[in-house]
């Protein structure tokens, strides 16, 4: 199995600063992302941010989409190809505002000239 994050105590790595920055813009508590990914209690989720606990792949894959953020960028900073600021900001939307966004983006298409 696969695990990200770093064995010594009180150090913070890259992804945990992402995780923490990636929380307070969401209004997220550490009671909020382990009650979402149902790991317990936030205790669980304050040690993966300090690094007393080892993250797994899978527990990373859920902790991103709670954040609402790719893998990619959360245990790295790096971004795909495909995904750049304004896909970050409307996968950070909620679910019901990102249908409604996309069905005004298809409204709009569907008034462009030509089709």
């Amino acid at each position: 199995m696969c695990y990200f994050g770093n064995m010594a105590k009180d150090t913070s790595t890259p992804w945990q600063g992402r995780a923490r920055q990636r929380m307070q813009q969401l209004g997220l508590t550490q009671k909020n992302v382990a009650d979402a990914m149902d790991v317990g209690d936030a205790s669980t989720v304050s040690r993966w941010l300090s690094g007393q606990r080892e993250l797994s792949a899978e527990r990373a894959v859920k902790l991103a989409e709670v954040l609402r953020c790719s893998v990619e960028w959360l245990l790295t900073g790096r971004e795909t190809a495909s995904e750049g600021p304004l896909e970050r900001r409307i996968a950070a939307l909620p679910p019901n505002t990102r249908k409604c966004l996309l069905r005004v983006l298809e409204a709009f298409e569907r008034d462009l000239p030509g089709r």
